[in-house]
């Protein structure tokens, strides 16, 4: 699903506007991205944590010479680990025969 369809499927749900549901959805996006410069971590409950890590940096073929190698510099990149709170919501649910 991209950004599109989230805003649409968003709007729908909690029937608003697409472009009221645009703001909303940018709002949340640049606020969560404005605290993850801040922060080296983000948990959010029922969803997961986002996390900032360092990539270290490596070495790799060029692709216009394969015989060279390239040093790819370190790089800061923001992972996502989901909630086990949903992976146990899941279970319960297959348990009952809902899913």
């Amino acid at each position: 699903m991209n950004r599109k369809e989230f805003i649409a499927e968003f709007a729908k749900e909690n029937h608003l506007p697409k472009t009221q549901s645009a703001v909303i959805v940018s709002s949340v996006l640049d606020f969560l991205r404005k605290k993850m410069e801040e922060e080296d971590y983000l948990y959010l409950f029922g969803l997961g944590t986002f996390k900032r890590r360092v990539r270290a940096s490596h070495r790799v073929v060029d692709p216009r010479n394969p015989k060279e190698l390239i040093l790819v510099p370190p790089k800061t990149v923001i992972v996502f680990s989901p909630s086990t709170l949903n992976e146990s919501e899941e279970e319960e649910e297959d348990e009952d025969g809902l899913i």
